[in-house]
C-alpha cells in the first residue's frame, strides 16, 4: 500500500479537503488522540493532516506500488501544486509499505 500524507501544526484539512478532488480515508487534528497508538511516546497527533490511499498494492510489490504513485502524482498535479502552495502545509509524503525478507524466514513488513 502507498499513501500520500499530508502534514501541518495549523493546516486546517477540513477546509482543503471541502474543494479538492483528493479522498481521505483519514483525516486528524493536532492535540487529537490517534485512532491506534503507534507511537506510546506521542499520546495525541502532533499535527494536523490526512491521508490519502494512493496504492492498494501489496507491501511485496514496491514495483507496482512505484508505478501507480507515479500514475497518481501525474493525474493530481494540479491538486498536489495548489496543496504545496499553502503556507500551513509543512511535509507532503508518500509512505510505501514494503516487505522485507531477512534469511528465508523471516519476513519484516
Amino acid at each position: 500500500m502507498c499513501v500520500l500524507r499530508v502534514t501541518g501544526a495549523n493546516l486546517d484539512a477540513e477546509e482543503f479537503l471541502r474543494s479538492s478532488v483528493l479522498q481521505p480515508y483519514h483525516v486528524f487534528k493536532a492535540g487529537e488522540p490517534p485512532r491506534v497508538a503507534l507511537k506510546p511516546h506521542e499520546p495525541v497527533h502532533p499535527t494536523s493532516g490526512f491521508a490519502v490511499a494512493v496504492s492498494d498494492a501489496r507491501s511485496s510489490d514496491l514495483a507496482a506500488q512505484v508505478s501507480i504513485a507515479c500514475g497518481f502524482l501525474e493525474l493530481q498535479a494540479d491538486e498536489l501544486r495548489v496543496l504545496s502552495q499553502l503556507n500551513t502545509v509543512e511535509d507532503v509524503r508518500l509512505d510505501f509499505s514494503i516487505e522485507i525478507r531477512i534469511g528465508r524466514d523471516n519476513v519484516v513488513a
